[in-house]
Formats: C-alpha cells, sequence, structure tokens
C-alpha cells in the first residue's frame, strides 16, 4: 500500500501544527501528516524512516534546539534527504532570514497567513505543485 504521500510538518507552536495539518488535509484527505515540534525530531524521524521518504517537507523558521535553517542545511548537506522538497512556512518577513533560506536551498517561502482560507490556499497551492507533480496545471 504504497501511496507514498507524507508530508512533514515541522513548527513549534502546536496551534499552527493543527492548524496547517487540518489546511493540507482539506485538500487531500489521503495524505499522511507526520508532525515534529523541532528540526531535531524531524531528522531523527526522516533517518528512521528511511523506507517512507517524505514527498514534502514544511518548515517553520524559529523554533527551538535546531532552527528551519539549521535543518535545512541539514537536509541539504546530506544525499539521502537532499532531493525532498521543503517548503518554509514562516511568521518572519525578515528579508534576510528569507534571504538566508533560500541560500540554504529551500523551494519556496510563505510567510504564515493571518486567516484560514488563506492556509487553506496555500496547502492547495503546495498539494498541487509538489504532491501531484502540477497534473492541473494547464487549462485546456
Amino acid at each position: 500500500m504504497q501511496n507514498g504521500k507524507t508530508i512533514y510538518i515541522v513548527d513549534d507552536d502546536i496551534d499552527d501544527m493543527l492548524l496547517i495539518s487540518e489546511a493540507v488535509n482539506s485538500t487531500d484527505k489521503h495524505i499522511k501528516i507526520v508532525s515534529c515540534e523541532n528540526g531535531v525530531e524531524l531528522i531523527e524521524k526522516i533517518e528512521l524512516a528511511s523506507s517512507e521518504q517524505p514527498s514534502l517537507i514544511l518548515l517553520d523558521m524559529n523554533m527551538p534546539k535546531m532552527n528551519g535553517i539549521e535543518t535545512l542545511e541539514y537536509i541539504r548537506s546530506n544525499p539521502a534527504f537532499d532531493h525532498i522538497p521543503v517548503v518554509m512556512l514562516s511568521t518572519t518577513d525578515n528579508l534576510n532570514l528569507i534571504e538566508s533560506a533560500y541560500k540554504a536551498g529551500v523551494n519556496t517561502f510563505y510567510t504564515k497567513p493571518v486567516n484560514y482560507q488563506d492556509l487553506k490556499s496555500i496547502a492547495c497551492e503546495l498539494t498541487s505543485f509538489f504532491m501531484n507533480g502540477q497534473q492541473k496545471s494547464a487549462e485546456q
């Protein structure tokens, strides 16, 4: 039963993590969500689950133990994980931090929206692009 759609959500704010999970599941109920509260926990989980790699990692920037940039640098420096798409979803709008995320290899960066409908729109974009290979991208 290898449907293979797994998103790892890494965020130390439990409320944000639950909202993001709900938004993702509203776009596709078949996506498996794995939650992590920081970068250290994410790395432990993806190293243990080597047979079931994430299809996508949604990563917060500001977290204890290992922040988003440090986590991203680890993922991009490890050949076993460097192919995994990583999207940063953070409250920061600091351009230097956002630039650091892109330099570290993030696929894209979103500032966390203030309302749930905007979060659902982001989840829809991400699942369409990263999970379905843009199958619905062309209107003909």
